[in-house]
């Protein structure tokens, strides 16, 4: 009869390489368990995002309408000016911030910041290479002023509607009303189809 006998410092190596082997074991089950947790947190709070964008753009539209049947597009300028920060307050409660944003801006006050500027660029380059429009959607948890924070961005299409005051050839009459609104202005020579900008949604964790 054969008797194998193995050597104790092969036992402690055998030893250390099973304690190894359970311990990164143990870190792919936590790090698994961690990226599925965000992922369902993401989906819960990217639903809620898109309900604030829904309600921001269903109450945004129907004030515009509104505007441009009681005195075109003029007056529908001078009411995007004075209503449309005032809707995006209203929706930016419970953590919540809710806005527009755009790399060729109107008002000065809807500059992209750092992250919305790379978002927007993205959303270009995705276009350029075809994307369909819808899925021209971007979210994050990032740190931000050293708290988490879930930030969401929508691309906004520019459609034939929007145009007479964001195209290539805006009435002249209408271009002195925006230029005596907004004097920086920078959001016209867009085409159909066109990324005009995006809603930006942020949200403190």
């Amino acid at each position: 009869m054969i008797k194998t006998v193995v050597a104790a410092p092969a036992i402690v190596a055998l030893g250390a390489a099973v304690t190894l082997l359970s311990h990164q074991l143990m870190a792919e089950t936590e790090v698994n368990a961690q990226d599925a947790y965000l992922d369902s947190e993401k989906s819960v709070l990217e639903q809620a995002a898109k309900q604030r964008i829904g309600s921001f753009a269903k109450e945004l539209g129907g004030t515009l309408k509104t505007a441009l049947a009681d005195g075109g597009f003029p007056h529908g300028v001078s009411m995007c000016k004075e209503k449309a920060p005032g809707i995006a307050a209203a929706l930016s409660t419970d953590g919540w911030h809710v806005g527009r944003t755009s790399l060729k801006i109107r008002n000065s006050s809807n500059a992209p910041d750092s992250w919305e500027k790379a978002v927007l660029e993205g959303f270009e380059q995705q276009k350029a290479d075809g994307a369909a429009f819808s899925s021209l959607v971007h979210s994050e948890i990032v740190e931000q002023d050293g708290k988490r924070t879930y930030r969401y961005m929508q691309a906004i299409r520019a459609g034939e509607f929007c145009l007479s005051c964001h195209g290539a050839s805006v009435d002249p009459s209408l271009v002195e009303k925006i230029k005596s609104e907004y004097p920086s202005d920078q959001a016209t020579g867009f085409a159909a189809g066109d990324i005009r900008g995006a809603f930006t949604i942020t949200k403190s964790l």
